[in-house]
């Protein structure tokens, strides 16, 4: 059998349902007993009512046998007929409050009693005198027992009512913690099901993004059952694929279009040295044709000559040698070091190609390191110090500040004051043979052998420039293991 499963959206409205179910139990609960206890104050009030007739009836009974006043026996009777009264129209209240035996015993005392007052009064009024004080004649006596126990049977009443509505109270008040306790509760279950089913999933979901939008096209799993959650993964994974093939074919299409630019400027550049190289020595060729004819020729127009053809010739050869630097087929020696020990090489090999009037400032960790080749990464700073140095006419300074960032990487600026680039030329930059320095004082491959060094090294570089003001060019690169 398979097992079943429910979505994460039927989670969420089977919960809400069941909070909505509990709630309104507890709703009706609560209700139940608020109307229970109003019931029970509004008998407690009934109650109260007959205590108090039967309380100023036994008041009016004492005035009666001290001072042998008619009128307060006459209040008596009226107190006694209303009692009678209420309990009449509240019979079945005081039924349930008691019990019937009980209300009717009342009753009948309540009959006695209303009989026994005229009776008195008839004896007050008569030729017979009562008796002696401190003596009560048999009726007073009646009287005062009968009083007795509608006195009893009326503070018993109004006792059990209170009692009850304090336990009532009580048991309200247990309940409403209760309700608040399980409320909470479910609260906590709840929002621990969206932070498990939800809110987890799409923080492993926004992490998997940003290693994307990095270019780490790698799988990810999920780490979750829900079925929803699955399929975004499984989403996000056959796009990382499809963007991955794509990036594959944009690299080869440009590695296409470049390669045209390459030719092309490698046509360009190596043709002016040999032309020159094949100019010179035609010249040379003449001039030996003419040496049989004389009887010496020039010393110093030779050296000129094959020394304008040694130049062009290594020329050439650097020509080769730089786009050799951009051919992928060269392994790395990857291995951790310090940031510094490569960027001190290639300050040291720039030497006396420092201009005097340029500060090189150096603001880098000891502690700072990085995993790659190093000898492509001291190309890497010859060719971007070397670039900066250039863009400044004058006065300026080349800074060089690394750090270390949270995700494994260090970042590296390398900032000049010198006129900055366009922005419309800055996508260009890393392009074979492009260059913004006049009079050809470079070939445009410093910059694409550096973009292929970093990158070969699973770093990132990419420039920053103000027009007039200067440019930096940053680098992330993989951080050493000291670095961690």
């Amino acid at each position: 059998m398979h097992e079943l499963t429910m979505s994460i959206k039927e989670k969420i409205i089977t919960s809400c349902a069941i909070v909505s179910v509990i709630m309104a139990v507890m709703l009706i609960v609560t209700v139940y007993l608020l109307n229970y206890m109003q019931t029970k104050i509004t008998m407690l009030e009934k109650v109260t009512k007959l205590e108090d007739y039967v309380q100023e009836l036994r008041r009016c009974e004492k005035n009666l046998f001290l001072y042998r006043d008619p009128s307060f026996g006459k209040k008596a009777l009226f107190l006694s007929e209303e009692a009678q009264r209420t309990l009449s129209a509240n019979r079945m209240d005081f039924n349930q409050a008691s019990s019937p035996k009980i209300t009717e015993s009342f009753n009948t005392n309540l009959s006695n009693y209303k009989k026994s007052i005229p009776n008195y009064l008839n004896s007050l009024s008569s030729d017979q005198r009562p008796s002696a004080p401190g003596k009560p004649t048999v009726v007073e006596e009646s009287i005062r027992s009968i009083g007795s126990q509608l006195s009893n049977y009326a503070q018993l009443l109004a006792k059990n009512e209170r009692s009850h509505i304090n336990r009532t109270k009580a048991f309200i008040i247990s309940i409403q913690i209760g309700q608040l306790l399980l409320f909470g509760l479910l609260m906590i279950g709840f929002w621990l099901l969206i932070f498990r089913k939800i809110v987890r999933p799409l923080r492993v979901l926004e992490e998997f993004t940003g290693q994307i939008g990095k270019g780490n096209f790698e799988v990810i799993e999920s780490r979750t059952e829900e079925p929803e959650v699955r399929q975004v993964f499984d989403s996000l994974n056959r796009m990382s694929e499809e963007l991955q093939k794509s990036q594959v074919q944009l690299v080869r299409s440009e590695s296409y279009a470049a390669l045209g630019t390459l030719v092309a400027g490698v046509a360009h550049e190596v043709n002016t040295p040999l032309s020159t190289i094949r100019l010179h020595s035609e010249v040379l060729l003449e001039e030996l044709d003419e040496i049989k004819e004389q009887e010496f020729a020039s010393s110093d127009f030779f050296r000129k000559k094959l020394s304008s053809i040694i130049r062009e010739a290594d020329r050439t050869l650097k020509i080769v040698h730089d786009l050799l630097q951009l051919s992928p087929g060269k392994s790395l020696t990857m291995e951790s070091m310090k940031l510094k020990e490569p960027l001190s090489k290639a300050i040291d090999f720039l030497g006396s190609q420092i201009p005097a009037d340029v500060e090189i400032r150096i603001d880098v960790g000891d502690d700072i390191e990085i995993h790659g080749d190093g000898q492509r990464m001291t190309t890497v700073f010859m060719n971007l110090i070397t670039n900066a140095i250039a863009a400044i006419d004058g006065k300026g300074s080349v800074t060089i500040k690394a750090y270390r960032t949270e995700d494994g990487l260090v970042d590296v600026s390398v900032i000049d004051t010198g006129k900055g680039i366009a922005e419309e030329e800055l996508n260009k930059i890393f392009d074979p043979f492009f260059t913004t320095k006049e009079n050809e004082k470079g070939k445009g491959l410093g910059l694409s052998i550096t973009h292929e060094i970093v990158t070969a090294h699973k770093g990132r570089i990419w420039a920053e420039s103000i027009p007039g003001k200067g440019t930096t060019m940053k680098l992330q690169l993989p951080a050493g293991r000291g670095s961690e």
